[in-house]
């Protein structure tokens, strides 16, 4: 059983959201002596033990004695006042047999037949019953033998029955059946979830690392024959238009080292006979190139 899961479900249901120290420490107490002596059992009858005790306790989960009373003297009291059979004190022991423990054990022939048992000197101290593990020893046989009023806890959870309002009469007749059939279904609910098996979690695939990004690289030139610069052409028009392209960058940069702002240039070319002598030149210069390229190509032919 998980308790930590159980205890968080009954610390809401039926404990309405808190528990106090003395709480826990009796559901351990009770859970602890069912695991030792009853562990396999079904989980019915620690759910409707349970849930008696949390009745007859007042919530408590301790031992008590009837009516709450702090003491022995204050439970005759009590006892006297509401003229039970049980006040009397006994002639033998002078010892008042009213309820005591986790289920209110009552009357001197309960006290006799729980003591030969349990192997303790119930009767002849009544106020053993008080002790904790004496009263779960108490609760736990008289509950499943039926001790306490001829039927136990297999007669009303079995294979073919699941009565939790009628388990009531193992202690108490009717009284407030439905009540503590409610305590029974909230510490059943309990119960059921710390039984539960646990999912193993699905494992978490560690994913694969992202490649770490390349270094770009700037990749060699490279020219097809058709894409030559002009420089390196072969043919009469692009060896022309290289060497004009080369001789009017020179000239002009020449020009900007001069006149860095184009004033000069500017003056220059609003004249129309600057325009006519540069493009006389500048033929001039494509003639010279065409008839040096001729003669070349006809000095390797030779």
């Amino acid at each position: 059983m998980n308790r930590d899961t159980f205890f968080a479900q009954i610390r809401q249901e039926p404990f309405s959201g808190a528990m106090t120290q003395p709480q826990v420490d009796g559901i351990t107490m009770l859970l602890d002596v069912w695991d030792r002596d009853h562990a396999g059992g079904d989980v019915r009858w620690l759910a409707n033990v349970l849930g008696q005790t949390f009745h007859e306790t007042g919530a408590r989960m301790q031992p008590i004695r009837e009516g709450f009373a702090t003491t022995d003297a204050v439970a005759r009291k009590i006892v006297a006042k509401a003229g039970y059979p049980y006040a009397a004190p006994d002639p033998q022991t002078g010892e008042v047999y009213y309820g005591r423990g986790l289920i209110q054990l009552t009357w001197a022939d309960n006290y006799k037949k729980l003591g030969g048992i349990l192997g303790c000197p119930l009767y002849e101290q009544p106020d053993l019953a008080l002790d904790p593990d004496t009263a779960c020893q108490i609760l736990f046989t008289g509950m499943i033998q039926g001790l306490f009023t001829g039927r136990g806890l297999g007669y009303y959870f079995s294979d073919s029955n699941d009565d939790p309002m009628g388990a009531r009469a193992i202690v108490n007749g009717h009284d407030r059946a439905a009540l503590v059939a409610g305590y029974h279904m909230a510490f059943l609910k309990a119960l059921r979830a710390a039984d539960a098996p646990v999912e193993a979690a699905a494992p978490t695939a560690t994913p694969e690392p992202e490649p770490a990004p390349m270094r770009p690289t700037t990749p060699a030139p490279w020219y097809p024959e058709d894409r030559r610069p002009y420089y390196r052409s072969g043919t009469v028009t692009g060896g022309t238009i290289a060497g004009a392209a080369t001789t009017v960058a020179t000239v002009g940069q020449a020009a900007r080292s001069v006149d860095p702002k184009g004033e000069i240039a500017k003056s220059a070319i609003s004249s129309p006979l600057i325009i006519i002598v540069l493009g006389v030149v500048a033929l001039a210069f494509i003639g010279y190139m065409v008839w040096r390229h001729v003669s070349e190509r006809k000095k390797a032919v030779r």
